[in-house]
């Protein structure tokens, strides 16, 4: 039998073929590289001279992408694994923002800079501790280059440099006016990735013929959301089969409600006597009548992608002062603004919240009340509960995050005294304001909906409502000053050429402070944590760098650098680095480097963060709860009931997809983080038209920085007594189990009530490593009268992916494979230039995964009490498959000043992978066309 050809096995397949069919490319003139300073070093050189892997990624490349924002951009590179987006953010610490995230090692571990500079961190820590770069603040349209250097350049470039740097390179000098906009639109819905951008680039002056160049760049980008109810048609089945049983089902929650509770045992008609009472209030219009009870379309709120607006500004200027001497200076400015819908509040008796206060440090609890005898929305002559949806002036329901960020710096650089030098004086800050609204007020909503002064499905006050559900708000700020110079010259001869080295200093002044608002700080707002910290350093470093030609077609590297900062002992940082010319085709390089991750502020501050864990299997709840779950589950059940079907996502929510209160302070005493790792690669060049790099990879991180995993934490409660608190078993939990014996005859019990807090600190507490393969193919062909073709691939493999296990105090079992940790992600690229025509091809592969994330991960195990195959999924979807899509893009040049762009993404239409762990959302293709004048 034919063995089938996976896009894996073609995918290196075509890198084989490439490097056996060298002789076949264009023979063109060689001209001298160009020496530059390359990023991972402060020395001039040739790209390919460098002894660390750096991927570049030019113009061309960028507009065949097809990628409208940063973000976007970044995600095709295969180094950079998942992180923070501002599409899916709005329940993060750190909403409104994206960050990028080399070898899965954090976003606070990628190093992003602009021009060989930093930029300021977002003005609110994700997770309420991790410091990172907003992507969404840097303008496309400018960038004229990305350099990504895929090992450590701490020695160069200091903290957070350990996994790797991404230095986007902005245009030099530009001149003249030109206008561009795209638009992108989806080909399967209408509502899905609907985006708009527009922008202005314009410049005077030459710097070589006038001696000065002005210039500035504007951009608007605007993303309309869409609701679950917009793309309800285009979801794939499975995930109504296995995640959400009620996906597209109108919720039971609704205005003016339905009442819920039971007639009581001794009520005066023994017919009606300990019966179910759930029927719809009068007043709910006909069309919202279904089954007899009143129905909310909440899809049509349940926001899968937020609306974004965004103003992306740079501008820079350069002015010789003579011939060896020049000014230059930088502004950038940027506003981002998301906006995401928030769930309207609801109200169902029994229901149960707990969170932590920080003010009082105890945890506060919150039971829904029914509605007392006596209220006036009440006909019974006892308490009865009621499914509600406070849907009164329900466009206040939102949560608004703007950010306004700054960059500005202004330097000189020359040569004298046989140096090179460079120094900039600057002041960058993100100030970030987000607005919400849905909590509810724990010191008037109980009250209000109990005593009659708030009337279900009546003409409530706006200021009512406001004071109910009252607004809450998180400000925070990132700033940063510094002062910084550099500068490299040659030494001395040496055998295969001049000693070269570069050194420098740099001063920073760091404040980080994210505050939430009084009602929060004061734990009133229910089952909502808070975030009070704060704190500012100096730091200061020195650094030196040797490129040493030993011999003719050998180079070695040296950097070190010190850094110190305000509360931390110093950091001394060694890196070194070799290239080999072993033939005229063939270069053999490497690296070794120390790196380290200076605590941050919100690390190392004053505070607190009181917060709320989610999604948290409960070992000793989630087989009781997956029982009940699948005996309300079953249709063919003669004694099911819709109503089993709406309370079975809620039974498995409270064991195997549970919540917790947590409380975590700062610690001043933290260590930096530390790494070790190496490259051994080599470039093979067997023609000026084909080129091929394969650098292996090892990452070691220690003193790494966290509080402990709560899935560890919880395998380990019998051992560690008062670790976690729980609450007593509840009436739900008892109501559950009784229903389940009225479903299967069977008994059934929790043995302990729901999770309610626990309390933390952050301290260097584990270890990573990483270890894998990154390779690059390049070839060019000329196809004479057929114009010209490029094609290539880029693909990282991880071989070893490991964290720390705070149980046995060991590594982790590798997790390569598991969860969000795929082997294998690769991108072969095509480009044929015929004229005025550019096409273009690529070829997007992602590996498959497990669904579990480790082995403590029981619920997602293809056998166990609470796996897969208890949770009714099949064996087969226990896992993600892999995934491959297709883009084509297009460009057209051919009439003066004009340059029309095209791009189709996900060409065949490829829908989602399984994943019952995901969110439910659509993917078809998608459009993108662009339009460049200029004047």
């Amino acid at each position: 039998m034919q063995k089938q050809l996976t896009p894996k096995t073609l995918v290196l397949a075509l890198a084989m073929a490439y490097a056996a069919l060298p002789g076949l490319s264009l023979a063109q003139e060689q001209t001298q590289p160009q020496q530059v300073v390359i990023t991972g070093s402060n020395i001039k050189r040739a790209t390919k001279e460098t002894a660390s892997p750096v991927q570049v990624m030019n113009r061309q490349e960028i507009l065949q992408t097809g990628a409208a924002t940063v973000r976007d951009l970044l995600d095709t590179v295969s180094a950079t694994g998942s992180a923070l987006s501002d599409k899916a953010g709005s329940n993060s610490f750190a909403s409104g923002a994206s960050g990028v995230n080399l070898r899965d090692l954090g976003k606070s571990s990628t190093l992003v800079l602009i021009n060989g500079r930093r930029i300021a961190s977002f003005g609110l820590a994700d997770g309420a501790q991790e410091n990172f770069a907003n992507i969404d603040t840097i303008p496309v349209d400018i960038i004229e280059r990305i350099e990504v250097v895929k090992d450590g350049a701490s020695a160069v470039y200091g903290s957070d440099a350990v996994a790797g740097v991404i230095n986007i390179i902005t245009r030099k000098e530009f001149k003249g006016l030109t206008l561009r906009g795209d638009m992108l639109r989806s080909l399967q819905n209408s509502h899905l990735s609907r985006e708009q951008k527009a922008s202005v680039a314009f410049g005077i002056g030459e710097l070589a013929k006038e001696g000065y160049n002005l210039m500035g760049h504007v951009e608007l980008y605007h993303r309309s959301n869409y609701t679950t109810r917009d793309i309800i048609k285009s979801v794939e089945p499975w995930y109504k089969r296995y995640v959400n049983p009620n996906y597209g089902v109108r919720s039971t929650y609704s205005n003016p409600g339905n009442f819920d509770g039971y007639y009581p045992d001794d009520y005066a008609d023994a017919d009606l006597a300990g019966t179910r009472i759930l029927k719809a209030r009068p007043g709910c219009a006909p069309e919202n009548i279904e089954n007899g009870l009143c129905r909310f379309d909440q899809w049509a709120r349940d926001e899968v992608i937020p609306a974004a607006d965004r103003v992306n500004t740079y501008f820079a200027g350069r002015k010789n002062l003579s011939d060896n001497l020049t000014l230059f200076g930088e502004l950038q400015y940027s506003r981002t603004k998301t906006t995401y819908k928030s769930a309207i509040p609801l109200m169902n008796a029994g229901d149960e919240s707990v969170w932590f206060d920080a003010s009082t440090q105890q945890a506060r609890y919150f039971q829904v009340p029914s509605l007392p005898v006596g209220h006036p929305d009440n006909p019974y002559p006892f308490e009865i509960g009621l499914r509600y949806r406070f849907s009164d002036f329900e466009s206040v329901y939102k949560q608004t995050t703007q950010a306004d960020q700054h960059r500005v710096l202004v330097g000189l650089e020359g040569q004298h005294f046989g140096w090179d030098w460079n120094a900039a004086l600057g002041n960058m800050a993100s100030d970030v304001d987000v607005q919400s609204r849905g909590g509810r007020n724990f010191l008037v909503y109980p009250q209000a909906v109990v005593n009659g002064q708030y009337r279900y499905g009546g003409n409530n006050s706006q200021a009512l409502m406001e004071s109910m559900f009252p607004l809450t708000a998180t400000k925070g700020r990132s700033s940063q000053t510094f002062f910084d110079i550099r500068g490299s010259r040659e030494l001395m001869a040496l055998p295969g050429g001049k000693l070269a080295m570069a050194s420098g200093l740099e001063l920073r002044h760091e404040t980080f402070k994210m505050v939430d608002s009084a009602n929060l700080l004061r734990g009133e707002i229910i089952g909502y944590g808070s975030t009070n910290i704060e704190g500012s350093r100096n730091l200061a470093a020195a650094f030196v760098e040797f490129s040493a030609p030993l011999a003719k077609n050998f180079t070695a590297d040296f950097a070190l650098r010190a850094d110190k900062s305000t509360s931390a002992p110093t950091s001394f940082v060694p890196k070194i680095g070799a290239r080999w010319g072993a033939t005229d085709w063939l270069t053999l390089r490497g690296t070794y480097a120390h790196g380290f991750r200076a605590p941050n502020l919100a690390e190392t501050g004053t505070g607190n963060v009181s917060a709320f864990l989610n999604s948290v299997n409960d070992p000793k709840r989630c087989a009781t709860a997956s029982a009940i779950y699948q005996a309300m589950s079953d249709a063919s059940n003669p004694k099911h009931s819709a109503q089993d079907d709406i309370d079975a996502t809620s039974v498995r929510a409270s064991g195997c997809e549970a919540s917790a209160g947590v409380l975590v302070t700062p610690n001043p005493n933290l260590e930096p983080e530390k790494t070790k790792s190496y490259t051994l690669g080599f470039i093979f060049e067997p023609s000026k038209n084909f080129n091929m790099t394969f650098d292996y990879f090892h990452i070691v991180r220690r003193n790494e920085i966290l509080s402990p995993d709560i899935n560890q934490v919880l395998a380990t409660e019998d051992q560690n007594p008062g670790s976690i608190s729980r609450l007593a078993i509840s009436d739900n939990d008892r109501q559950w189990a009784a229903r389940y014996k009225e479903l299967t005859g069977k008994d059934i019990a929790f043995s302990v009530g729901a999770l309610s807090s626990l309390k933390q600190s952050y301290v260097n507490l584990a270890r990573s490593r990483r270890t894998g393969v990154d390779l690059e193919v390049e070839s060019k062909w000329n196809l004479g009268a057929a114009g010209s073709l490029r094609l290539g691939m880029e693909a990282s493999v991880m071989l070893d992916y490991r964290s720390w296990d705070t149980v046995t105090n060991t590594y982790t079992e590798n997790l390569v494979g598991n969860y969000t940790h795929p082997k294998l992600r690769a991108t072969g690229k095509a480009t044929w230039k015929l004229g005025s025509w550019t096409w273009g091809s690529r070829v997007n592969y992602t590996s498959g995964t497990r669904l579990m994330d480790n082995r403590y991960d029981s619920a997602h195990l293809i056998e166990g009490d609470s796996g897969c195959t208890a949770q009714g999924i099949d064996a087969v979807d226990c896992r993600v498959a892999a995934d491959t899509t297709v883009d084509f893009s297009v460009s057209y040049d051919g009439i003066r000043n004009t340059t029309i762009t095209a791009n189709l993404l996900n060409a065949f239409n490829r829908g989602p992978m399984v994943d019952v762990r995901a969110n439910g959302n659509a993917r078809g293709r998608v459009v993108r066309v662009g339009l460049e004048y200029r004047f």
